[in-house]
């Protein structure tokens, strides 16, 4: 046999492998390389993992979480308002972003990032910076970016976790007491989400000092070039991870509404939706944010201009997928206008025959199922995992059917899937890793 008699019969192999992956309907591993999987907080990934999982490993920490507020005001004297809830819960567990066979993680509790190892759990390495870490870095070409309570953004080499540059948008050094730590007046909390060779974020935490909101490039850390910025933006209170649309960024504030700003050039563009510090934008651009303080009552509305939406009553968790929505209101999980098989066949007959378009609406259809608590929503190739109180469970996204659960201890506030694996964060400071049970 010749060399390419050889090379020809080794590409028919593998694409023959190919194939029948396809066919089996397994996906490629993906990455989690940002916070909620990408830059829309869309916590929706083309990966499926082959149910039923096991536990392979789990990660403790020493300390649990320490998040920035504590709670919720007990009451509002004010508009006499009772039972308010949080609206500033961005940071309960220690969530992760996975690249490869490394999994990372921000902690608030000893102030670092931490790199472990995606197969066996061990940590391969540690950087600490002077304040807490609320949100997980953010992997693109091989590094790590995220920001601390000490006021600076850093990126970090990913391999080795060495410092490749860190950036500090206020001048000041004056530090403020918070948690029992000495923290940046100007604490970089919303992340940093990068984008086209730009790495972008927010220093702020009280409204009586001016905030900044940068762009700067993501090899050198400079905030000088095209596309590049630091701005001010007085008069708020920016936290919760960022988000961005092709032409915006989305800044969630707590109390106070959703911000935007131009990527091009820093402007502030004005309203963009809620209060609260959770947002999610969908595939067609609807950013559903909140909540704000009035109650449990997620906002619905254009990412791209701002514009008055529709709102969702007492809802607490929103996730987009194919054009359906799932939400989960205390006490049921509800999907809506959910894509089916029957409703795909049936695309081809409503567009011959209009009268079966309430035919095709049903199979689309909806479902709901009765759960007493829900922290967390991901959805893997057609499945939905669900993160609960103690345990997280795996649900069929068409159907609702229930087809997988696990323990885990506590809250699971964060669900990734990368790698063939489900990770889980949870408020105890505890990492679990499922995988293939084999």
């Amino acid at each position: 046999m010749t060399a390419n008699h050889a090379r020809h019969g080794r590409l028919a192999a593998a694409a023959a492998v190919a194939i029948a992956m396809l066919l089996s309907g397994a996906a490629l591993a993906e990455d989690w390389s940002t916070y909620r999987h990408d830059n829309r907080r869309s916590a929706v990934t083309g990966e499926k993992l082959p149910l039923p999982l096991k536990e392979i490993w789990r990660h403790g920490s020493p300390a649990p979480p320490q998040p920035a507020w504590t709670g919720p005001a007990k009451w509002d004297a004010y508009r006499s308002m009772k039972g308010l809830p949080t609206m500033r819960d961005f940071d309960p567990a220690f969530f992760v972003t996975v690249s490869g066979s490394k999994v990372t993680f921000g902690s608030s509790a000893d102030d670092s990032v931490h790199c472990i190892d995606a197969e066996t759990g061990k940590q391969l390495w540690t950087f600490t910076t002077e304040g807490p870490v609320r949100l997980p870095p953010a992997w693109d070409g091989g590094k790590v970016y995220f920001g601390s309570d000490d006021g600076f953004a850093y990126c970090l080499d990913g391999a080795s976790g060495k410092l490749v540059w860190k950036y500090r948008p206020a001048e000041s050094d004056a530090k403020v007491s918070c948690n029992g730590k000495m923290i940046s007046l100007w604490p970089i909390r919303t992340g940093v989400l990068v984008a086209d060779g730009k790495a972008y974020f927010a220093a702020s935490l009280v409204p009586w000092e001016a905030s900044y909101v940068c762009a700067v490039d993501a090899a050198t850390g400079s905030d000088k070039g095209q596309g590049c910025f630091k701005v001010q933006a007085g008069y708020a209170t920016f936290q919760g991870a960022m988000l961005a649309t092709k032409e915006r960024l989305i800044i969630m504030q707590g109390r106070l509404g959703s911000v935007a700003f131009s990527r091009a050039d820093g402007a502030n563009l004005g309203g963009a939706g809620a209060g609260g510090v959770h947002g999610v934008i969908s595939e067609e651009n609807t950013l559903a944010s909140g909540p704000p303080s009035r109650g449990q009552t997620l906002l619905l509305n254009d990412a791209n201009s701002g514009g008055k939406g529709r709102q969702l009553g007492g809802v607490k968790l929103v996730l987009f997928w194919r054009g359906a929505m799932f939400m989960y209101k205390p006490g049921a999980l509800i999907a809506q206008n959910v894509p089916a098989d029957a409703a795909d066949n049936a695309a081809d007959t409503v567009a011959k025959k209009p009268d079966e378009a309430g035919k095709a609406q049903a199979a689309a259809g909806s479902w709901q199922v009765n759960l007493p608590a829900v922290y967390s929503l991901a959805i893997a190739g057609e499945t939905l995992f669900v993160g609960g109180e103690g345990s997280v469970t795996a649900y069929e996204a068409k159907t609702g059917k229930e087809v997988w659960k696990a323990e885990v201890s506590g809250k699971a506030h964060g669900l990734a899937v990368a790698g063939g694996k489900l990770l889980v964060s949870t408020n105890d400071g505890t990492i679990h890793c499922f995988g293939p049970a084999r």
